[in-house]
C-alpha cells in the first residue's frame, strides 16, 4: 500500500522525465511517504517511452508505473485512466514540466487528512501564488479561462484552471460517471460534475519556468475547455460531438446554398444544381468534422481517403433522400433555398449518425 499516488500526464516530454522523478523522490522520501508515481503517455514519438522504460528499470523497484495509450488522447482522460490504475486513498495530480512546486505536497497530504477535505489545490492566484515568469500571452489566457470558469462555471476557487492538486480517491470515484474527460483541465471538470459543492482548500505556490519541451497549449485546448463549460452547463443531456457536428454542418450549409445558386444562375437544372452542391457539402463536412467534430478519432495518412470513400459510401442513402425530398418541394413551392435547406437538413441528420458509428467510430 502507498499513502500517495503522483498522476503524471506526459506526451512528448522525453528531457522532463527524470527531474521530475528525482524532485518528487527527494521531497517524498524526506517527508517520509510510500509513495508511487503513475506515468500516463499519450504514445509520445519522441523517445519519451525510452526514457520512462530506462528510468524504469534502472530504479528497480515499483515506485513508477508506465501507462501507454494508443488510440486515446487527452489530458483529463489521462489523469481519469492514471488515477483509476492506483490504489493510493490520496491522489495528486501535476504537470511532468516542472512548472509544479513538489515540495508542496507533503503540506497537500497533512492538510486534506487533518481538516478532512475532498480536495486541495495548488493556486496560483491565491496569497503569495504568482504565474511567475509566464509570457504575458499564456497568462491572458489562463487569467481570461479563470474568470469564465467562474463566472458561468460558478466555481468560487481561485484558480480553478489548476494542473496541480491533491484528491481523495473516493471523492472523484463518486463523481467518474459525471466527468466529461476530455481535454486538459480535469480539476475544473472534477469541480462542475460534483452535485454538491466539494470541501477544499487553497496553497499558495509560484509556477516555475518550463525548462525543457514545449507547451500543450492550442486552439484545441481552448475549444475543449469551452466545450466543458458548455457540457456541465447544459447538464450533460446534450452531446458535444453533435453540438460540433451543426456548427459544421451550418459551414456546410452556406457553401451548399451558395454553390447552389451560382449553379442556378449559370442555367443548371435544379437537380443537377443540388448534387453539386450536395457533394461539395459533403466534403467540406468531412474536412471539418475530421478537425473538428471528431479530433480525438481523427483519421490520418491514408485513412483519410478510405474515411472519405466511407464517408461518401454511407452518406448515399442521404443524399438520396435529399434529393427527392429538395426535388418535390421545389416543385411544389418553387422556392430554391427553402427547398435545398429542408433536403441538406435531412441528409445532414443521416450523416451525422453515420459518423458517429461508422466513419469515425473509436478504435480499440
Amino acid at each position: 500500500m502507498v499513502d500517495v499516488t503522483i498522476v503524471v500526464p506526459i506526451l512528448n516530454e522525453k528531457d522532463n522525465i527524470r527531474p521530475l522523478y528525482h524532485s518528487l523522490k527527494k521531497a517524498l522520501d524526506q517527508a517520509g511517504f510510500r509513495w508511487e508515481i503513475v506515468f500516463v503517455d499519450d504514445n509520445s514519438q519522441d523517445g519519451t517511452l525510452q526514457e520512462m522504460r530506462g528510468l524504469i528499470s534502472e530504479i528497480k523497484d515499483h515506485s513508477v508505473k508506465l501507462i501507454q495509450r494508443i488510440h486515446r488522447f487527452g489530458l483529463s482522460s489521462a489523469c481519469v485512466e492514471g488515477i483509476m490504475a492506483s490504489h493510493a486513498p490520496f491522489i495528486v495530480v501535476m504537470d511532468v514540466d516542472g512548472q509544479h512546486d513538489e515540495t508542496q505536497i507533503p503540506i497537500m497530504y497533512h492538510t486534506i487528512q487533518k481538516k478532512n477535505l475532498d480536495a486541495i489545490v495548488g493556486s496560483r492566484y491565491c496569497d503569495t501564488g504568482s504565474l511567475g515568469e509566464l509570457d504575458p500571452h499564456r497568462a491572458f489566457i489562463s487569467k481570461t479561462a479563470t474568470y469564465l470558469a467562474r463566472k458561468i462555471g460558478k466555481v468560487t476557487l481561485t484558480d480553478p484552471m489548476s494542473g496541480f492538486f491533491m484528491i481523495r480517491r473516493s471523492t472523484l470515484e463518486s463523481l467518474i460517471a459525471r466527468l466529461y474527460s476530455k481535454g486538459f483541465k480535469i480539476l475544473l471538470d472534477i469541480l462542475l460534475a460534483s452535485p454538491s459543492p466539494l470541501k477544499y482548500e487553497e496553497i499558495a505556490y509560484t509556477m516555475r519556468a518550463r525548462k525543457f519541451g514545449e507547451s500543450k497549449l492550442n486552439s484545441r485546448v481552448i475549444l475543449d475547455y469551452l466545450m466543458l463549460l458548455a457540457y456541465h452547463r447544459t447538464h450533460r443531456w446534450i452531446p458535444l460531438d453533435f453540438v460540433l457536428y451543426l456548427f459544421v454542418g451550418c459551414t456546410g450549409a452556406i457553401f451548399h446554398l451558395c454553390v447552389l445558386r451560382i449553379f442556378l444562375q449559370y442555367g443548371s437544372s435544379f437537380i443537377r444544381a443540388q448534387f453539386a452542391a450536395t457533394l461539395i457539402a459533403i466534403l467540406c463536412n468531412f474536412y471539418l468534422n475530421n478537425k473538428i467534430t471528431f479530433f480525438y478519432f481523427r483519421l490520418k495518412g491514408l485513412r483519410v481517403w478510405s474515411g472519405l470513400g466511407t464517408f461518401i459510401l454511407v452518406c448515399s442513402i442521404g443524399l438520396a433522400v435529399n434529393l427527392a425530398c429538395a426535388d418535390y418541394i421545389y416543385k411544389t413551392t418553387s422556392v430554391w433555398w427553402i427547398s435545398g435547406g429542408f433536403g441538406f437538413l435531412i441528409s445532414g441528420i443521416w450523416n451525422y449518425l453515420c459518423s458517429k458509428t461508422i466513419v469515425w467510430r473509436a478504435k480499440t
